[in-house]
Protein backbone atom coordinates (compact mmCIF):
# COMPACT_ATOMS: atom_id res chain seq x y z
CA UNK A 1 0.00 0.00 0.00
CA UNK A 2 1.40 3.40 -1.05
CA UNK A 3 0.30 6.73 0.42
CA UNK A 4 -0.10 9.26 -2.39
CA UNK A 5 -0.10 12.99 -1.57
CA UNK A 6 -1.63 14.95 -4.47
CA UNK A 7 -0.05 18.27 -5.50
CA UNK A 8 -1.34 21.09 -3.31
CA UNK A 9 -3.09 24.02 -4.97
CA UNK A 10 -1.97 27.60 -4.46
CA UNK A 11 -5.39 28.78 -3.25
CA UNK A 12 -5.96 32.48 -2.67
CA UNK A 13 -9.09 33.50 -0.76
CA UNK A 14 -10.03 37.08 -1.65
CA UNK A 15 -12.65 38.66 0.59
CA UNK A 16 -15.70 40.16 -1.10
CA UNK A 17 -17.78 43.10 0.09
CA UNK A 18 -20.86 42.09 2.13
CA UNK A 19 -23.79 42.09 1.95
CA UNK A 20 -23.73 41.65 -1.85
CA UNK A 21 -26.18 40.13 -4.32
CA UNK A 22 -24.05 37.83 -6.47
CA UNK A 23 -26.62 36.25 -8.80
CA UNK A 24 -30.20 35.09 -9.18
CA UNK A 25 -33.60 36.42 -10.25
CA UNK A 26 -35.30 36.60 -6.85
CA UNK A 27 -37.72 33.75 -7.64
CA UNK A 28 -38.32 30.54 -5.70
CA UNK A 29 -36.56 28.57 -8.47
CA UNK A 30 -33.67 31.06 -8.78
CA UNK A 31 -33.44 33.15 -5.56
CA UNK A 32 -31.05 36.05 -5.17
CA UNK A 33 -27.74 34.68 -3.91
CA UNK A 34 -26.60 37.16 -1.26
CA UNK A 35 -23.08 36.90 0.19
CA UNK A 36 -23.71 37.68 3.89
CA UNK A 37 -20.96 38.59 6.36
CA UNK A 38 -20.95 37.35 9.95
CA UNK A 39 -21.15 40.93 11.23
CA UNK A 40 -23.89 42.09 8.81
CA UNK A 41 -27.24 43.21 10.27
CA UNK A 42 -30.61 42.91 8.54
CA UNK A 43 -32.70 46.10 8.61
CA UNK A 44 -35.82 47.60 7.05
CA UNK A 45 -34.02 49.48 4.28
CA UNK A 46 -32.17 46.34 3.16
CA UNK A 47 -35.43 44.35 3.04
CA UNK A 48 -37.03 47.13 0.96
CA UNK A 49 -34.03 47.20 -1.39
CA UNK A 50 -34.16 43.44 -2.03
CA UNK A 51 -37.92 43.51 -2.61
CA UNK A 52 -37.62 46.39 -5.08
CA UNK A 53 -34.80 44.65 -6.99
CA UNK A 54 -37.31 42.10 -8.26
CA UNK A 55 -40.50 44.13 -8.29
CA UNK A 56 -39.37 47.48 -9.69
CA UNK A 57 -40.57 48.04 -13.28
CA UNK A 58 -38.11 49.32 -15.95
CA UNK A 59 -36.88 52.85 -15.39
CA UNK A 60 -38.83 54.15 -18.41
CA UNK A 61 -42.18 52.82 -17.12
CA UNK A 62 -44.76 55.62 -17.13
CA UNK A 63 -42.43 58.06 -18.92
CA UNK A 64 -43.17 60.12 -21.99
CA UNK A 65 -40.85 62.06 -24.20
CA UNK A 66 -40.64 64.83 -21.64
CA UNK A 67 -39.77 62.59 -18.69
CA UNK A 68 -41.93 61.08 -15.90
CA UNK A 69 -45.68 61.34 -16.41
CA UNK A 70 -47.21 62.44 -13.07
CA UNK A 71 -50.52 60.82 -14.03
CA UNK A 72 -48.83 57.47 -14.72
CA UNK A 73 -46.25 56.85 -11.94
CA UNK A 74 -44.08 53.68 -11.97
CA UNK A 75 -45.93 50.58 -10.79
CA UNK A 76 -44.68 47.78 -8.52
CA UNK A 77 -45.43 44.09 -8.71
CA UNK A 78 -46.72 42.37 -5.54
CA UNK A 79 -44.76 39.17 -6.22
CA UNK A 80 -42.64 37.80 -3.35
CA UNK A 81 -38.85 38.08 -3.48
CA UNK A 82 -36.73 35.08 -2.46
CA UNK A 83 -33.24 35.71 -1.05
CA UNK A 84 -30.72 33.01 -0.07
CA UNK A 85 -28.23 34.43 2.45
CA UNK A 86 -24.92 32.54 2.35
CA UNK A 87 -22.02 33.11 4.76
CA UNK A 88 -18.65 31.86 3.54
CA UNK A 89 -15.34 31.58 5.35
CA UNK A 90 -13.21 34.70 4.92
CA UNK A 91 -16.20 36.29 3.04
CA UNK A 92 -14.62 34.82 -0.10
CA UNK A 93 -16.67 33.44 -3.01
CA UNK A 94 -14.25 30.53 -3.48
CA UNK A 95 -14.26 29.51 0.23
CA UNK A 96 -16.48 26.94 1.96
CA UNK A 97 -19.97 27.77 3.23
CA UNK A 98 -20.32 28.10 7.03
CA UNK A 99 -23.95 29.24 7.19
CA UNK A 100 -27.05 29.58 5.00
CA UNK A 101 -30.67 30.72 5.42
CA UNK A 102 -33.44 32.10 3.25
CA UNK A 103 -36.06 34.87 3.39
CA UNK A 104 -39.28 35.21 1.42
CA UNK A 105 -40.05 38.94 1.28
CA UNK A 106 -43.50 40.20 0.26
CA UNK A 107 -46.01 42.94 0.89
CA UNK A 108 -49.42 42.89 2.55
CA UNK A 109 -51.55 46.03 2.71
CA UNK A 110 -48.54 48.03 1.65
CA UNK A 111 -46.32 46.73 4.48
CA UNK A 112 -43.28 44.49 4.08
CA UNK A 113 -43.66 40.97 5.49
CA UNK A 114 -41.19 38.14 5.45
CA UNK A 115 -40.98 34.44 6.20
CA UNK A 116 -38.10 32.04 6.58
CA UNK A 117 -37.59 29.20 4.12
CA UNK A 118 -34.84 26.69 3.35
CA UNK A 119 -33.17 27.64 0.04
CA UNK A 120 -31.94 25.00 -2.38
CA UNK A 121 -28.50 26.21 -3.40
CA UNK A 122 -27.11 25.18 -6.77
CA UNK A 123 -23.98 23.05 -7.10
CA UNK A 124 -22.21 26.09 -8.54
CA UNK A 125 -22.87 28.12 -5.38
CA UNK A 126 -21.99 25.24 -3.05
CA UNK A 127 -18.65 24.57 -4.74
CA UNK A 128 -15.43 25.90 -3.23
CA UNK A 129 -11.69 25.44 -3.62
CA UNK A 130 -9.80 23.05 -1.35
CA UNK A 131 -6.66 20.98 -1.40
CA UNK A 132 -7.09 17.26 -2.18
CA UNK A 133 -6.59 14.79 0.67
CA UNK A 134 -3.84 12.13 0.61
CA UNK A 135 -4.99 8.65 -0.39
CA UNK A 136 -3.67 5.10 -0.50
CA UNK A 137 -2.97 3.09 -3.65
CA UNK A 138 -2.86 -0.70 -3.47
CA UNK A 139 -0.56 -2.13 -6.08
CA UNK A 140 -2.41 -4.70 -8.19
CA UNK A 141 -5.62 -4.35 -6.16
CA UNK A 142 -9.07 -4.69 -7.73
CA UNK A 143 -10.31 -1.79 -5.58
CA UNK A 144 -9.95 1.91 -6.30
CA UNK A 145 -7.87 4.14 -4.04
CA UNK A 146 -11.03 5.76 -2.61
CA UNK A 147 -12.55 2.34 -1.82
CA UNK A 148 -9.36 1.22 -0.10
CA UNK A 149 -9.19 4.40 2.00
CA UNK A 150 -12.82 3.93 3.12
CA UNK A 151 -12.28 0.25 3.96
CA UNK A 152 -9.21 1.15 6.01
CA UNK A 153 -11.09 3.85 7.93
CA UNK A 154 -13.99 1.45 8.62
CA UNK A 155 -11.61 -1.24 9.84
CA UNK A 156 -9.76 1.18 12.16
CA UNK A 157 -13.07 2.20 13.72
CA UNK A 158 -14.09 -1.45 14.09
CA UNK A 159 -10.77 -2.26 15.81
CA UNK A 160 -11.16 0.70 18.19
CA UNK A 161 -14.71 -0.39 19.14
CA UNK A 162 -13.63 -3.99 19.67
CA UNK A 163 -10.70 -2.85 21.84
CA UNK A 164 -13.07 -1.00 24.15
CA UNK A 165 -15.49 -3.94 24.26
CA UNK A 166 -12.60 -6.27 25.09
CA UNK A 167 -11.50 -4.10 28.03
CA UNK A 168 -15.06 -3.97 29.39
CA UNK A 169 -15.45 -7.72 28.99
CA UNK A 170 -12.21 -8.35 30.93
CA UNK A 171 -13.45 -6.20 33.82
CA UNK A 172 -16.82 -8.00 33.87
CA UNK A 173 -15.07 -11.37 33.70
CA UNK A 174 -12.87 -10.56 36.68
CA UNK A 175 -15.92 -9.48 38.70
CA UNK A 176 -17.70 -12.75 37.89
CA UNK A 177 -14.65 -14.79 38.90
CA UNK A 178 -14.56 -13.11 42.30
CA UNK A 179 -18.29 -13.62 42.74
CA UNK A 180 -18.38 -17.35 41.94
CA UNK A 181 -15.39 -18.11 44.15
CA UNK A 182 -17.37 -17.73 47.42
CA UNK A 183 -20.55 -15.87 46.43
CA UNK A 184 -19.19 -12.60 47.84
CA UNK A 185 -17.93 -9.67 45.78
CA UNK A 186 -15.01 -8.00 47.56
CA UNK A 187 -13.57 -4.59 46.89
CA UNK A 188 -10.23 -4.69 45.12
CA UNK A 189 -9.23 -1.30 46.51
CA UNK A 190 -8.97 0.36 49.90
CA UNK A 191 -11.36 3.25 50.19
CA UNK A 192 -14.65 4.66 51.46
CA UNK A 193 -18.11 3.36 50.61
CA UNK A 194 -19.86 6.18 48.72
CA UNK A 195 -23.22 4.65 47.79
CA UNK A 196 -25.27 1.56 48.66
CA UNK A 197 -28.30 0.92 46.41
CA UNK A 198 -31.21 -1.47 46.51
CA UNK A 199 -30.20 -4.47 44.34
CA UNK A 200 -33.39 -4.36 42.25
CA UNK A 201 -33.06 -0.62 41.59
CA UNK A 202 -29.39 -1.01 40.75
CA UNK A 203 -30.17 -3.82 38.28
CA UNK A 204 -32.97 -1.81 36.63
CA UNK A 205 -30.72 1.25 36.26
CA UNK A 206 -27.59 -0.70 35.24
CA UNK A 207 -25.78 0.72 38.29
CA UNK A 208 -23.48 -0.88 40.86
CA UNK A 209 -25.06 -1.89 44.18
CA UNK A 210 -22.10 -0.58 46.17
CA UNK A 211 -19.69 2.15 45.13
CA UNK A 212 -16.30 2.38 46.83
CA UNK A 213 -14.03 5.37 46.30
CA UNK A 214 -10.29 5.01 46.63
CA UNK A 215 -9.74 8.75 46.16
CA UNK A 216 -8.63 10.59 43.07
CA UNK A 217 -11.07 10.87 40.16
CA UNK A 218 -11.45 10.23 36.44
CA UNK A 219 -9.24 11.10 33.48
CA UNK A 220 -10.94 11.59 30.11
CA UNK A 221 -9.09 11.54 26.79
CA UNK A 222 -10.52 14.09 24.35
CA UNK A 223 -9.48 15.64 21.02
CA UNK A 224 -10.00 19.13 19.60
CA UNK A 225 -9.67 20.80 16.22
CA UNK A 226 -6.42 22.57 15.38
CA UNK A 227 -8.56 25.73 15.04
CA UNK A 228 -9.24 25.58 18.81
CA UNK A 229 -5.68 24.75 19.85
CA UNK A 230 -4.88 28.30 20.96
CA UNK A 231 -8.09 28.67 22.99
CA UNK A 232 -8.04 25.55 25.21
CA UNK A 233 -5.63 26.00 28.12
CA UNK A 234 -4.44 23.87 31.05
CA UNK A 235 -6.62 24.64 34.07
CA UNK A 236 -9.64 25.62 31.95
CA UNK A 237 -13.02 24.27 33.10
CA UNK A 238 -15.15 22.20 30.68
CA UNK A 239 -18.55 20.51 30.79
CA UNK A 240 -18.64 16.68 30.75
CA UNK A 241 -21.91 14.96 29.71
CA UNK A 242 -22.22 11.27 30.68
CA UNK A 243 -23.99 9.40 27.86
CA UNK A 244 -25.17 6.59 30.16
CA UNK A 245 -26.79 8.65 32.92
CA UNK A 246 -27.30 12.01 31.21
CA UNK A 247 -25.58 13.74 34.14
CA UNK A 248 -23.37 16.79 33.52
CA UNK A 249 -20.16 17.37 35.51
CA UNK A 250 -17.46 20.04 35.57
CA UNK A 251 -13.98 18.94 34.57
CA UNK A 252 -10.57 20.59 34.33
CA UNK A 253 -8.08 20.44 31.45
CA UNK A 254 -4.85 18.89 32.82
CA UNK A 255 -2.73 18.48 29.67
CA UNK A 256 -2.73 19.42 25.97
CA UNK A 257 -0.65 17.47 23.44
CA UNK A 258 1.66 19.17 20.95
CA UNK A 259 1.14 16.42 18.37
CA UNK A 260 -2.04 15.56 16.37
CA UNK A 261 -3.78 12.17 16.23
CA UNK A 262 -5.22 10.30 13.24
CA UNK A 263 -8.72 9.52 14.52
CA UNK A 264 -9.86 12.50 16.61
CA UNK A 265 -13.56 13.09 17.24
CA UNK A 266 -14.65 16.73 17.25
CA UNK A 267 -17.50 18.80 15.76
CA UNK A 268 -15.03 21.40 14.37
CA UNK A 269 -17.64 23.62 12.60
CA UNK A 270 -18.25 20.81 10.12
CA UNK A 271 -14.72 21.16 8.65
CA UNK A 272 -13.17 17.80 7.81
CA UNK A 273 -9.88 19.26 6.57
CA UNK A 274 -8.31 19.90 9.97
CA UNK A 275 -6.01 18.01 12.34
CA UNK A 276 -7.04 16.95 15.84
CA UNK A 277 -4.99 17.36 19.01
CA UNK A 278 -5.61 15.24 22.14
CA UNK A 279 -6.02 16.76 25.58
CA UNK A 280 -6.88 15.29 29.00
CA UNK A 281 -9.72 16.32 31.30
CA UNK A 282 -9.89 15.45 35.01
CA UNK A 283 -13.22 14.99 36.87
CA UNK A 284 -13.17 14.45 40.64
CA UNK A 285 -14.48 11.33 42.35
CA UNK A 286 -17.90 12.85 43.13
CA UNK A 287 -18.94 12.10 39.53
CA UNK A 288 -20.71 8.77 38.92
CA UNK A 289 -18.72 7.82 35.83
CA UNK A 290 -17.77 4.30 34.75
CA UNK A 291 -14.52 3.16 33.20
CA UNK A 292 -14.53 2.83 29.39
CA UNK A 293 -17.95 4.52 29.09
CA UNK A 294 -18.60 7.35 26.63
CA UNK A 295 -18.91 11.05 27.48
CA UNK A 296 -19.02 14.27 25.47
CA UNK A 297 -16.91 17.26 26.49
CA UNK A 298 -17.94 20.85 25.73
CA UNK A 299 -15.47 23.70 26.01
CA UNK A 300 -15.67 27.41 25.29
CA UNK A 301 -13.36 28.80 22.63
CA UNK A 302 -13.40 32.17 24.36
CA UNK A 303 -14.76 32.05 27.88
CA UNK A 304 -14.58 35.84 28.30
CA UNK A 305 -16.83 36.32 25.22
CA UNK A 306 -19.36 33.62 26.13
CA UNK A 307 -21.69 35.69 28.31
CA UNK A 308 -25.29 36.45 27.40
CA UNK A 309 -27.37 34.64 24.81
CA UNK A 310 -28.05 34.78 21.06
CA UNK A 311 -31.02 36.37 19.26
CA UNK A 312 -31.90 36.16 15.57
CA UNK A 313 -30.86 39.24 13.63
CA UNK A 314 -34.39 39.91 12.34
CA UNK A 315 -35.46 40.95 15.87
CA UNK A 316 -32.64 43.52 16.25
CA UNK A 317 -32.70 47.01 14.76
CA UNK A 318 -29.78 49.45 14.64
CA UNK A 319 -30.01 53.22 14.20
CA UNK A 320 -26.97 55.47 14.42
CA UNK A 321 -24.83 52.62 15.73
CA UNK A 322 -27.27 51.91 18.62
CA UNK A 323 -28.97 48.49 18.67
CA UNK A 324 -32.42 47.99 20.16
CA UNK A 325 -35.33 45.56 20.28
CA UNK A 326 -39.03 45.81 21.07
CA UNK A 327 -40.23 43.79 24.07
CA UNK A 328 -43.40 43.38 26.07
CA UNK A 329 -43.13 45.68 29.11
CA UNK A 330 -44.42 45.08 32.63
CA UNK A 331 -47.66 46.92 31.77
CA UNK A 332 -48.25 44.62 28.81
CA UNK A 333 -47.46 47.29 26.22
CA UNK A 334 -44.64 47.49 23.72
CA UNK A 335 -41.36 48.89 25.02
CA UNK A 336 -38.24 49.91 23.07
CA UNK A 337 -35.17 48.50 24.82
CA UNK A 338 -31.53 49.32 23.99
CA UNK A 339 -29.25 46.26 23.99
CA UNK A 340 -25.52 45.67 24.04
CA UNK A 341 -24.54 43.24 21.29
CA UNK A 342 -21.48 41.03 20.86
CA UNK A 343 -20.24 38.51 18.34
CA UNK A 344 -22.17 37.11 15.37
CA UNK A 345 -23.13 33.43 15.08
CA UNK A 346 -23.67 31.69 11.69
CA UNK A 347 -24.36 35.09 10.11
CA UNK A 348 -27.99 34.93 11.33
CA UNK A 349 -27.76 35.40 15.13
CA UNK A 350 -26.17 38.07 17.33
CA UNK A 351 -24.96 37.79 20.92
CA UNK A 352 -26.99 39.84 23.44
CA UNK A 353 -24.82 40.82 26.40
CA UNK A 354 -27.24 43.12 28.25
CA UNK A 355 -30.52 45.00 27.91
CA UNK A 356 -32.91 42.03 27.84
CA UNK A 357 -33.07 38.52 29.29
CA UNK A 358 -34.09 35.18 27.73
CA UNK A 359 -37.41 35.51 29.64
CA UNK A 360 -38.44 38.71 27.80
CA UNK A 361 -41.11 38.50 25.09
CA UNK A 362 -39.58 39.96 21.89
CA UNK A 363 -41.64 41.50 19.08
CA UNK A 364 -40.92 41.60 15.35
CA UNK A 365 -39.57 45.17 15.03
CA UNK A 366 -41.10 46.18 11.68
CA UNK A 367 -44.56 47.47 10.74
CA UNK A 368 -46.62 50.64 11.09
CA UNK A 369 -48.04 49.52 14.47
CA UNK A 370 -44.62 48.82 16.03
CA UNK A 371 -43.99 51.73 18.39
CA UNK A 372 -43.55 52.24 22.15
CA UNK A 373 -46.82 51.97 24.05
CA UNK A 374 -48.57 49.81 21.45
CA UNK A 375 -50.73 46.94 22.67
CA UNK A 376 -49.15 43.49 22.57
CA UNK A 377 -50.52 40.03 21.94
CA UNK A 378 -48.67 36.86 22.89
CA UNK A 379 -48.39 34.34 20.07
CA UNK A 380 -46.63 30.97 19.71
CA UNK A 381 -43.22 30.93 18.01
CA UNK A 382 -44.45 28.70 15.18
CA UNK A 383 -46.86 31.45 14.10
CA UNK A 384 -43.90 33.68 13.22
CA UNK A 385 -42.11 30.88 11.37
CA UNK A 386 -45.19 29.87 9.38
CA UNK A 387 -43.79 28.57 6.11
CA UNK A 388 -47.09 29.05 4.25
Amino acid sequence: TVLVTPPQKDITYQSHATPSIISGEGTTEDPYYCLWGQEDVLNQSLLEEYWLMKNRQPDNAGEGEGGTDAENPPEYDDGDTYVAFVTRRYDALNAEIIGEWGLRIGKQNGELVMRYYEPLLSDEIRSYESNPDPYYVESGSAYSAAEIAKMKADKEKEIADLTIQNKIAKVDLEKLRQEVSDGVVKSAIDGVVKTVRDPDEAFAGNLPVVEVSGGGGYYIEVSMSEMDLATVKIGQEVQVNDWMSGMVYTGTVTSVSEYPVNNGSNWSDGNNNVSYYPFTVFVDESAALQEFSYVSVTYSRNQEDNTGFYLENVFIRTDGGVSYVYVKGEDGRLEKRTVQTGRSLWGSHTQIRSGITPEDRVAFPYGKDVKPGAKTNDAPTEEFYNMT
